[in-house]
């Protein structure tokens, strides 16, 4: 998060060009209009910012976006995945966890456990050779 302050507020003072960061983070900016907001980087416009439009838009199949997801232990029964995921459906329906998360500019999309497998297995594909190619070290 250190490094997203420091572009925003580089690009708040007209140090640098451009940043990208989290719709959460750089909302405040926004509504202050201290930047504009030129793209969002998932496939289709956000529905926090309709008029800023989608990477995609210009760059086809552009589509980065963060995503949350609930893991358990591999071996973990099916009984308990299953109450686990009804219990973050129910929460997720919550009016006002709705609107937190939308006032934060996130936007809801549940999945069945095997889909989000599928999508940890693309995202890895699509960034495992970007971080091995950094050679980060703990």
């Amino acid at each position: 998060m250190a490094a997203l302050a420091t572009s925003t507020s580089r690009c708040c003072a007209a140090i640098v060009d451009l940043a990208v960061g989290a719709l959460a983070a750089v909302a405040p900016l926004l509504q202050q209009q201290d930047v504009k907001a030129v793209a969002v980087t998932s496939a289709k416009r956000s529905a926090t910012l309709p008029q800023v439009p989608a990477i995609a838009e210009t760059v086809a199949g552009f589509d980065v976006v963060s995503w949350f997801g609930i893991a358990a232990p591999a071996g973990t029964p099916r009984p308990i995945i299953d109450k686990l995921r009804a219990a973050a459906l129910g929460a997720l329906n919550e009016p006002a966890v709705i609107e937190a998360l939308a006032r934060d500019g996130a936007e809801i999309a549940t999945s069945t456990p095997e889909e989000l497998q599928e999508l940890i297995k693309v995202d890895y594909a699509r960034y495992g050779a970007v971080v091995k190619s950094l050679n980060l070290k703990e």
